[in-house]
């Protein structure tokens, strides 16, 4: 009886089809009330915009306010996120940054794409991983006129899923907009695994 440690690896490229975008609004004032008194406008006109491009206020979570005094310029700074998850679609982004700056509120946002199946994949890649392990051992114990007559351990890092946002060049034609932004596809989502696994064979 003997054993075989190998590593099988597998990956798969999708499409994004969420996305969670993030709305940071902010406001600077010479007093903490000033501050929150104008940075509670702002949000406010950021959650009639997101309700009038058709979300629920129930799909919309807020983090709790933050004010800071900032003593090298001796002002006071309010600061609130406000996140939706919705989507992936570059249509939506575009509308609310014009919304933002058509109501002048003073907000900057940021976007994280994702799948909306991701768990499912990954338990697919792993799977494919494992596989792809067993395939390499195969070809050496097959060599050697041995066979595989178990498996003894399985090891992979949970940390494998990121964008790859230059692949994301796809047109999305669409009708009443002029901007080149909003026609784009959202970025790829490549989810890739390596799995160690130790196989006895004899």
């Amino acid at each position: 009886m003997g054993k075989i440690k190998m590593t099988g690896t597998a990956k798969r490229e999708l499409k994004a089809d969420i996305m969670n975008i993030t709305i940071t609004v902010s406001d600077t004032n010479k007093t903490s009330f000033l501050a929150i008194e104008e940075g509670k406008k702002q949000t406010e006109k950021v959650l009639q915009l997101l309700i009038g491009l058709g979300f629920d206020i129930s799909d919309i979570t807020m983090d709790k306010e933050v004010v800071e005094k900032s003593y090298k310029e001796d002002v006071y700074v309010f600061e609130k996120r406000i996140s939706v998850k919705t989507a992936a679609d570059m249509m939506i982004l575009e509308l609310i940054s014009d919304g933002i700056a058509k109501n002048g509120v003073n907000a900057i946002y940021d976007e994280e794409f994702g799948l909306s199946d991701f768990a499912r994949v990954k338990s697919e890649v792993l799977r494919e991983a494992l596989m792809d392990s067993r395939r390499k051992v195969t070809v050496i114990v097959d060599a050697l006129g041995k066979k595989i007559v178990g498996l003894e351990s399985a090891q992979y890092a949970d940390c494998c899923k990121w964008i790859d946002e230059q692949r994301g060049h796809g047109m999305l034609l669409r009708e009443g907009h002029d901007s080149l932004s909003s026609k784009l596809s959202p970025g790829v989502i490549l989810v890739k695994e390596e799995m160690e696994v130790t196989w006895m064979i004899d």
